[in-house]
């Protein structure tokens, strides 16, 4: 996926008619309470609407016509293949299983996209932005913040 693109609902509403977007089921809301889709089988446009604002982002493959290639080119993180590929030879090695092997990347590249799609959507969250310090995560004072830091503590 490429970069998204946020505008308030009036303008979201505007462009879903401009472009010709249909609504859509396929896909993960990600919070979202409708999506809408062009009918391009390639570089189509994905937006999502949600209560404050639209979303829009280019897909290289439509789902709704190139399933396959839309996963493994649109939704699998390549750190999720690389951890899974990893696994998998490693596994082998010392198992001697392909089949255990198999099974144990699979696990490991699925808890890898798990928590590339989970910090993506922290990464997105306005009350998260910026926010990632641990001290401001376990509610400490730091050395770092400063008084200009919106909600953070000053520190003395």
């Amino acid at each position: 996926m490429t970069h998204e693109i946020c505008c308030n609902k009036s303008e979201g509403h505007l462009l879903v008619k401009q472009l010709g977007l249909h609504e859509s089921t396929l896909g993960d809301l990600q919070g979202a309470k409708k999506q809408y889709r062009d009918s391009r089988g390639t570089n189509s446009i994905h937006a999502r609407e949600f209560t404050t604002k639209f979303c829009l982002h280019r897909d290289k493959y439509n789902p709704e016509q190139y399933p396959i290639e839309h996963f493994f080119v649109d939704v699998l993180k390549p750190e999720a293949v690389v951890a899974g590929g990893l696994t998998f030879m490693v596994a082998l090695a010392i198992s001697k299983n392909w089949k255990s092997a198999l099974c144990w990347s699979l696990g490991v590249g699925t808890f890898v996209q798990l928590l590339a799609d989970n910090y993506k959507r922290i990464d997105d969250n306005e009350e998260f932005k910026g926010r990632r310090s641990l001290p401001y995560i376990t509610n400490s004072p730091s050395p770092y913040q400063g008084k200009g830091d919106k909600g953070d503590r000053d520190t003395k």
